[in-house]
């Protein structure tokens, strides 16, 4: 908000202008050169009116698909799970597929989906990624050294044909090169 003003005292922007300043903490660069600035004054105009977006599905034929790295195993922290379940509950997908769970099978986690969402659920598992499905799933394989996985699904819903599906899970923080 422009108009805000966090300590009920000092408003967050005191001009319609803004500078920038960008420094790169990994190689040391700036942008501009340090010493100078990128200056930007806010657009006085009013905004148009946002799109609405629903999580309605896109109709006949349509899969809707999930992905979810959830941070250590975290879909099986019991203070997480309520978090975890209104989400997968509000976007109702097709087809889940998730990343870093690491202590547990894709029949635990089949188990725990089917209990939130209900309904009978398929689920393969390549190292950390699980994918799971209303339909069915023919074969799974690992690629990329076993950062990725590929699963060929037939997802329910009128799909009109299998579906490849591919879960990567990348390197991350500093990994730059192994990311790459």
């Amino acid at each position: 908000d422009r108009d805000a003003v966090p300590d009920a005292v000092h408003p967050l922007f005191s001009s319609s202008t803004i500078r920038f300043l960008l420094h790169d903490l990994a190689t040391g660069a700036w942008a501009p050169n340090a010493g100078t600035t990128i200056p930007y004054t806010f657009d006085q105009g009013t905004l148009p009116e946002l799109p609405t977006v629903t999580l309605e599905p896109a109709g006949n034929g349509a899969v809707r698909l999930l992905e979810w790295n959830v941070l250590n195993d975290g879909l099986f922290e019991t203070g997480k799970q309520p978090a975890f379940r209104r989400i997968l509950q509000a976007c109702d997908p097709d087809v889940i597929a998730f990343v870093e769970i690491y202590d547990h099978t894709a029949a635990q986690t089949r188990t725990l989906i089917e209990s939130w969402l209900g309904g009978t659920w398929a689920a393969l598992q390549v190292s950390d990624k699980i994918v799971l499905t209303r339909g069915t799933i023919s074969n799974c394989w690992s690629i990329a050294g076993g950062r990725a996985g590929a699963f060929l699904l037939s997802p329910l819903g009128g799909f009109p044909a299998d579906m490849l599906v591919i879960v990567c899970h990348l390197s991350c923080c500093s990994a730059d090169a192994a990311r790459q």
